[in-house]
């Protein structure tokens, strides 16, 4: 197995990883979250998120080891960061109503919460939507030149 493959190999096991990490953070979440909170949907989200910003990552040619494992640890900081404010949430509320309300987000009129849900979704469909874009874009020029059966080491020395 040559160099090149086992790069490509190790990147592949390194998403897969970051991936899995990242989903059973989020299910221990959702386990803790109740079903009915604000929270649990923003777990969802995270996915979104990070599924559209690894095909951006990969369409701008940025992933490789480090970014793929970086990538997976700050979702999964942002899925604790959403179990600690639903925590910081139910404290607020306490504190401020004496329990009278379930959180301090049920404040928030309905339609403001679905409108942010909603803009979350068309970031990472936006996100993705450019990544998968630009991921086509560089396997055409892969099979552009697999076609033309010229390289670019090739192509430079015709040039010269």
């Amino acid at each position: 197995m040559d160099e090149k493959m086992r790069k490509l190999l190790a990147l592949v096991a390194m998403v897969v990883i970051g991936a899995v990490v990242l989903v059973i953070a989020g299910e221990v979440a959702k386990y803790v979250i109740p079903h009915e909170a604000l929270y649990f949907l923003l777990i969802n989200k995270v996915y979104f998120l990070a599924a559209a910003i690894f095909l951006l990552l990969l369409g701008i040619d940025k992933i490789n080891m480090n970014s793929a494992r970086n990538l997976s640890a700050t979702f999964v900081l942002i899925v604790i960061g959403v179990v600690l404010l639903w925590l910081l949430d139910k404290a607020a509320s306490g504190m401020l109503w004496g329990g009278m309300y379930p959180s301090v987000y049920g404040r928030i009129p309905a339609q403001y919460v679905t409108l942010f849900l909603q803009a979350l979704d068309i970031i990472a469909i936006a996100l993705g939507a450019l990544g998968g874009f630009l991921v086509l874009l560089k396997a055409m020029d892969k099979i552009k030149d697999m076609l033309n059966g010229a390289t670019k080491i090739e192509n430079k020395e015709k040039e010269i």
